[in-house]
């Protein structure tokens, strides 16, 4: 009887921890989901079998609902991604143009060494349009600044050449670089 009781109390004891270890687990993985769940990047996590282990709730927010296996996620380049980092075990980086109206996404794939893949998807739309307007202000910007510049740089050569050979058309090349330099200080 004294040996079943000591028995009884090891299961018991075990019972315990084991309750413990599952809630501490359990715990864990709330906290987890709770982190993924608040990023503002799309997160998905892909099992060795192909299968859709999670996906947080911004990456169906971008890439619309993703349940089952690899084959349901659009865009195809991320299959292709996926099967990529698999096979040379290295992390890919790639842009792919999704939803109408269409949104620019950096998507990061990164392989486990045990076949799992973890997908990370940014949507750089704003930053894109950013940069593009950024160029092309540039662009013009230095257009603008060219022509008045070479204006003055033209008309202030033909000022030093018209001291000596017509010294009365200096008011008008003076006028000329004057104009050019207030259209510069425009």
């Amino acid at each position: 009887v004294e040996e079943l009781d000591r028995v009884g109390r090891s299961l018991q004891t075990m019972a315990q921890e084991l309750g413990d270890r599952i809630a501490e687990v359990d715990g864990e993985r709330r906290t987890l989901e709770a982190v993924l769940g608040a990023l503002p990047q799309g997160t998905l996590l892909i099992g060795s079998d192909d299968r859709i282990v999670y996906a947080n709730p911004a990456l169906i927010a971008l890439l619309g609902r993703t349940s089952g296996t690899v084959t349901e996620i659009v865009p195809f380049r991320i299959q292709e991604a996926l099967r990529a980092a698999r096979a040379s075990g290295e992390t890919v980086d790639l842009e792919v143009e999704h939803g109408r109206p269409a949104r620019t996404l950096q998507v990061l794939v990164a392989p486990f060494g045990d076949g799992r893949v973890l997908v990370v998807v940014t949507d750089v739309t704003d930053q894109r349009k950013v940069d593009e307007v950024r160029r092309d202000f540039v662009t013009n910007a230095s257009h603008e600044l060219k022509t008045p510049v070479a204006s003055i740089l033209a008309a202030s050569e033909t000022l030093q050449l018209a001291i000596d050979r017509a010294p009365e058309r200096l008011p008008e090349f003076a006028s000329r670089i004057e104009m050019s330099a207030r259209s510069l200080a425009r």
